[in-house]
């Protein structure tokens, strides 16, 4: 029997979670595969400015993202292929953007090791988290950070996925 006084504390509510959104800001590494030698600078700017829309044909190995198509600096891939994305065997970090052709793809974690793609940029590892957030129509827009850790000065997780 509980007498008056002998009622536990009340649990403060939790956090409101973070709300849902189609718009999506990913900070991410500029390199390895850049501007002049495999994309015009124009096309970088166009990867900093331009929103991406996420493709249905999305999963754990990559996203892919509806967006402009590069002009490319160059006329094909020479040794390694027709297209202008071709090159010789290249190792693929997760989070790479990865242009498959005209069309750019973000590595996921059960996705290629190793290709013959160009990658004009790497996901923060910060922001990681992210790319497991996308569905399909959602937009993304990417934002250069200077160094992988920087991406953390600058946005933090929210509480629904385990940040302060």
């Amino acid at each position: 029997m509980l007498h008056l006084g002998d009622a536990p504390e009340v649990a403060a509510a939790p956090p409101e979670p973070a709300p849902l959104t189609q718009d999506w800001e990913i900070g991410v590494v500029y390199g390895p595969h850049g501007a002049p030698d495999f994309f015009q600078e124009a096309d970088i700017a166009d990867l900093f400015s331009a929103s991406y829309e996420v493709h249905f044909n999305s999963a754990r190995t990559g996203v892919r993202l509806i967006g402009p198509t590069p002009r490319w600096a160059r006329t094909d891939g020479g040794e390694a292929g027709l297209h202008p994305s071709n090159l010789h065997d290249n190792a693929y970090a997760v989070g790479a953007i990865d242009f498959t052709g005209d069309m750019p793809i973000l590595l996921g974690p059960d996705g290629p090791s190793l290709g013959g793609f160009v990658c004009p940029a790497v996901i923060a590892r910060d922001e990681l988290w992210k790319m497991g957030q996308l569905r399909p129509g959602d937009r993304v827009r990417f934002r250069p950070v200077a160094r992988p850790e920087d991406a953390a000065l600058t946005q933090t997780l929210p509480p629904s996925a385990g940040g302060g």
